[in-house]
């Protein structure tokens, strides 16, 4: 993944901006999973149309509407998955930039 590195520069950037909005508590960890789904539907926008014409072509191929359902649901699982693990773990790098630059307190 190339792109990650970029990725991940936008969330520090993101700690670097709003240290006083990503703090370690509810309204914060909202504000952080939201700034994570607004940068990573962007990548998982990216991510279908690189995957779309390969899994269209599978279902294309498929015998059966039970096989290309199963494809289809296959489909959505795997980039509902990849994109919410993604939004956590960017989410928590944005939260840890930002608790470092509060310097640890919560103000």
């Amino acid at each position: 993944m190339a792109h990650d590195f970029w990725y991940l520069l936008i969330h520090v950037g993101l700690g670097l901006v709003g240290y006083r909005q990503f703090t370690f508590d509810n309204e914060g960890g909202l504000w952080a999973v939201a700034a994570g789904a607004v940068v990573h539907g962007y990548w998982a926008w990216t991510v279908h149309l690189g995957a779309w014409p390969l899994a269209r072509q599978q279902m294309d191929e498929a015998e059966g509407v039970a096989a290309r359902q199963a494809i289809w649901r296959g489909y959505r699982r795997r980039l509902l998955r990849s994109s919410l693990i993604r939004v956590g773990l960017y989410s928590l790098v944005t939260l840890g930039i930002a608790a470092l630059v509060r310097g640890g307190g919560s103000a």
